[in-house]
């Protein structure tokens, strides 16, 4: 008796959830065609974005009204990684070999000229150097804390405060040589886009 009611709640259950399935219909209204200007606006903005990622850098904020794409710190290309593209001279390379560099991206969308219907990119590239310290590994417990974020010595102060230094990184300016590619390459991207 138990099994007939069980089975028959279970088939009620089933046949009033088949009925409740969602249906989706055709917008009410269409969307308004896009303006001439934001159509160049949107193949700019696309164009940004796909180019700092074939970079290789990660998009971090990503502001449409405002036109702004910034992008996450990346490490600089070593002289391993031919496929890269981040650094666009040969001593860019050989710096970021032998010291660790970040490069920051950070495109503003805005009109070419006051008033005009035509968008273009305005890239910046900042460089930062890393100044964390090498860890000294002279026995297995400095071994295993070297892997801790935000690491102790044996007497609790931090590695920063042991090393006198808090911040992390040196700000190096702007990498004008990348700042000049990415531009060329958005701006092929949007006409691409364009479809000119």
């Amino acid at each position: 008796m138990r099994t007939l009611i069980a089975l028959s709640a279970g088939a009620a259950l089933a046949l009033a959830a088949g009925g409740c399935a969602v249906k989706y219909t055709e917008p009410t209204t269409q969307p308004k065609p896009l303006t001439a200007a934001q159509k160049d606006f949107e193949a700019v903005w696309q164009a940004s974005r796909q180019t700092l990622r074939g970079y290789g850098f990660e998009l971090d904020r990503q502001d449409r009204r405002a036109g702004l794409v910034t992008t996450l710190p990346l490490t600089g290309m070593h002289f391993s990684e031919p496929w890269r593209k981040d650094a666009p001279r040969p001593i860019d390379v050989g710096e970021s070999t032998i010291q660790t560099i970040y490069r920051t991206g950070r495109v503003t969308v805005r009109p070419a000229e006051p008033g005009a219907e035509t968008y273009a990119a305005q890239v910046e590239v900042f460089l930062e150097r890393s100044n964390r310290p090498a860890p000294r590994v002279t026995s297995t417990s400095d071994a295993y804390r070297m892997f801790r974020v935000g690491g102790e010595d044996e007497r609790g102060r931090s590695e920063a405060a042991a090393a006198g230094q808090v911040r992390r990184t040196t700000e190096l300016g702007n990498d004008r040589a990348l700042e000049a590619k990415l531009s060329a390459d958005i701006a092929k991207a949007a006409d691409r886009l364009r479809g000119t």
